[in-house]
């Protein structure tokens, strides 16, 4: 009778490392994949790939500018400070 021990099913167990070998073939095999379909497709309508083209970058653009915080130019800071100084102003000076 053979003995069996209990570290004998870990090789036959997958490794997080064999799971993790597997799972990046995989998505390696499928970004080959949409890289020739994304390839054909460029070449059999290429005004279509150049308005989507144009259509991402639009909005990655529209994104980015509604996303980032303008800071004031010296005429908007200077235009602040001219509204508040007439309260600031000596009476006489006042108009």
């Amino acid at each position: 009778m053979a003995q069996t021990s209990p570290y004998s099913d870990l090789q036959q167990r997958p490794t997080p490392v064999a799971d993790a070998m597997e799972l990046g073939e995989r998505a390696w095999e499928r970004a080959a994949t949409a890289g020739e379909t994304v390839s054909q497709t460029a070449r059999q309508h290429p005004i279509a790939t150049v308005a989507l083209i144009a259509g991402l970058a639009f909005a990655v653009g529209a994104l980015w500018k509604t996303g980032r915080s303008r800071q004031p130019s010296r005429v908007d800071s200077l235009l602040a400070r001219l509204a508040s100084l007439q309260n600031e102003l000596p009476r006489r000076w006042q108009v």
